[in-house]
């Protein structure tokens, strides 16, 4: 009979686990190692954007070199003009300096004051955005000459590069020196990138060789926005590019939208364009020495700018549901719509523009609310924003305002109507406005006072408006009667406040307002603002015409003399 039995092999001497001391010191050895890895791992991040911002600014003034290639070198100075030149090379950083002292500057003796930002390399800096870093792009245009003879080598036999020095000696050169600035922490100020290239002044040389007919580059679908008039840098440049083609070339261009032209030298299309809509095949054609041509057709949608409605201050009630739109024109589609400091319980749709929930609030409280529009555009989008204030809280009294007739004045009075007592309820503090205030008086928004000299009779309507801070508001009209010295001019006719004609009457030269110095003398002129649709005054005070629109219109008459004496009628026409 046998028995099975378990045999328990012990382990290897030595491998019966790690002391604790041998632990310590691994954890001692592993740490020492990551602390000693870890600047090296900063340091390799901060040289890899340094170097992707190196590559960027390197890529801005090749292209900086590439307009300049794109240019007859007769038209490298075109549009430079000496002041805004001298500016620029007054202010160029160091690196560029150093290459200025040997370049002569070269200005267009035929540009105007302030031309430079707009020539074809332009004197002010041009802003170039590449993954968020802003480079500033540069051009310096000059004459320098080089020796027909290069100078002797070094005595180690080293080559040495003949010079181009603004001495007029040698063979000429425009000398364009690009530079360009970007921000970077590894550049204690500006980081500069400079590059330079030198273009021959001479006649372009003529061979017998054909070259190839002139080829136009393909040129995608543009989109650009109707500018801002008052803005002096071009909206659109856009260089267009061709191949082959004898020397030189002459570019054309037909259906630009209107702003934009064509440089014939170059082939740059630039301006600001002046009115929204799709031009569908704009054609742009080259043209060489010998006649021969090609030409390339694209379509140009150009949007308005972008704009956002206005928007007042508010108020709503607690809990109480909202669909406010935020409404906005113009920009490229589609426009998205985010906002900030909504009141709490509502939020707005991204894609409409409205603003919905229902206010979640128990005591009262005023948002600073801001919304922001964005539109599609590329590379860089339009963004527009409208801010106001929102008051969400318990309901508030009704605003009331008052009534108000003052007694008459005197020509040259000081005025001081305190109108603050005619207000009441809503939720203080009001700002007050007018509109129509006889000329040399003014309303205080803060207090409703009004101050000044009444300088002209006869008479006034006034509207004043009060405002509360829960978005209420109250208007009254204020009729003021202004009289007149022995000497003084002020109208008679029509008299009142009020006058009503039938539409479609026929209103004569018979229908002619007077004045206090007699009936209209020649020496006399009349205007008026404001009269019904219809109807016209002449110089000499005849209103004629039929009136074709209902309504109510606030008119106002004034007439003066050789002596530049005036005087105001102000009065509502009712039109039945």
């Amino acid at each position: 009979m046998s028995t099975d039995r378990a045999v328990t092999t012990p382990p290897p001497p030595g491998d019966e686990g790690l002391s604790l001391l041998e632990v310590m010191m691994s954890i001692f050895v592993i740490g020492t190692v990551m602390a000693a890895v870890a600047p090296f791992l900063v340091t390799s991040m901060a040289l890899s954007n340094r170097q992707r911002s190196d590559q960027a600014a390197v890529q801005v003034a090749n292209g900086g070199i590439e307009r300049v290639r794109a240019l007859k070198a007769q038209s490298l100075a075109v549009g430079r003009d000496m002041a805004t030149a001298t500016a620029q090379w007054t202010t160029a950083p160091k690196q560029v300096a150093d290459l200025l002292d040997h370049t002569l500057m070269v200005t267009d003796p035929k540009a105007g004051p302030d031309d430079g930002p707009k020539a074809p390399l332009p004197t002010d800096a041009v802003e170039v955005t590449i993954n968020n870093t802003v480079y500033e792009q540069e051009w310096y245009v000059g004459n320098c000459w080089q020796a027909k003879v290069a100078p002797t080598p070094a005595p180690t036999g080293t080559p040495t590069a003949t010079p181009c020095d603004k001495t007029d000696t040698g063979v000429p050169f425009f000398r364009v020196v690009v530079s360009v600035k970007w921000k970077h922490a590894a550049c204690p100020n500006d980081c500069i990138y400079v590059a330079s290239t030198l273009v021959s002044r001479a006649t372009d040389p003529t061979f017998e060789a054909n070259p190839a007919p002139p080829k136009v580059g393909k040129v995608l679908t543009q989109y650009s926005y109707v500018d801002d008039p008052a803005v002096l840098d071009p909206e659109v440049e856009l260089q267009i590019k061709s191949s082959g083609g004898h020397l030189p070339l002459t570019w054309t261009a037909t259906g630009l939208p209107p702003g934009l032209v064509m440089d014939p030298d170059s082939g740059m299309i630039s301006g600001s364009p002046t009115a929204a809509g799709t031009y569908s095949k704009v054609t742009v054609a080259v043209t060489d020495k010998d006649g021969l041509s090609d030409d390339t057709q694209f379509d140009w949608i150009v949007f308005d700018d972008l704009v956002v409605a206005p928007q007042s201050a508010r108020s709503t009630r607690n809990n109480t549901v909202v669909n406010v739109p935020i409404p906005a024109t113009g920009g490229r589609p589609a426009l998205t719509w985010t906002a900030t400091g909504l009141p709490a319980g509502l939020t707005i749709n991204a894609s409409t523009g409205v603003i919905t929930g229902r206010t979640a609030m128990s005591g009262s409280a005023t948002s600073n609310t801001t919304i922001t529009v964005t539109d599609a555009g590329t590379p860089t989008p339009r963004v527009k924003s409208v801010a106001f204030d929102w008051y969400v809280g318990p309901v508030v009294t009704p605003l009331s305002l008052m009534g108000f007739s003052p007694a008459p004045v005197a020509k040259d009075t000081a005025i001081n109507y305190d109108l603050s007592p005619l207000a009441s309820g809503g939720l203080k503090p009001y700002t007050w406005s007018a509109t129509g205030l006889p000329n040399g008086l003014t309303i205080s928004s803060a207090t409703g006072r009004v101050t000044g000299t009444m300088l002209y009779a006869s008479q006034y309507i006034t509207t004043v408006t009060v405002a509360d801070s829960s978005g209420q508001t109250k208007s009254i009209d204020i009729t003021v009667e202004v009289t007149a010295g022995g000497n003084d001019m002020r109208v008679t006719s029509p008299s009142g406040s009020a006058v009503s004609t039938p539409v479609n009457q026929a209103l004569t030269a018979t229908t002619v307002p007077t004045d206090s110095l007699g009936s209209n003398p020649p020496s006399h002129t009349w205007t008026a603002v404001g009269l019904p649709p219809g109807v016209v005054i002449s110089s000499g005070g005849a209103i004629t015409g039929k009136p074709t629109t209902r309504g109510t219109y606030r008119v106002t008459l004034m007439v003066t003399n050789n002596k530049s004496d005036r005087a105001y009628l102000v009065f509502d026409w009712t039109v039945t």
